[in-house]
């Protein structure tokens, strides 16, 4: 699509990378999807950061439905995340892979 880009990509230690998603996806969406956090984040203005919050997280809970669109990335992570710890980092580690095949002159930057 753009095929001038520069791609900076941001690696980071795949067991520090899970532990933070599922913080942010996971836990973080849990807290503001009830109440009375909900109504907070929504008295405060920030009801479209949770929805937004509620979709990317959605689907990391075992039993949870994920309502990212099938095959996007977004939909992948959340997958490997309700998979738990070993398929999180599986998925991390195959995405930074695929990320450098596709572009081959890539700058990669440590976390």
């Amino acid at each position: 699509m753009y095929p001038d880009a520069k791609v900076v990509l941001t690696v980071r230690d795949p067991q520090k990378w899970f532990i933070s998603a599922h913080l942010l996806y996971d836990q973080l969406n849990s807290l503001v999807a009830h109440f009375p956090c909900s109504l907070f984040v929504r008295l405060i203005g920030w009801g479209t950061v949770a929805a937004y919050l509620r979709q990317e997280g959605s689907g990391t809970r075992e039993g949870s439905t994920p309502e990212t669109a099938v095959g996007t990335l977004n939909h992948r992570m959340s997958q490997a995340l309700r998979g738990g710890e070993h398929e999180a980092e599986k998925f991390f580690l195959a995405h930074t892979e695929e990320v450098g095949v596709r572009n081959p002159t890539i700058t990669k930057s440590n976390y």
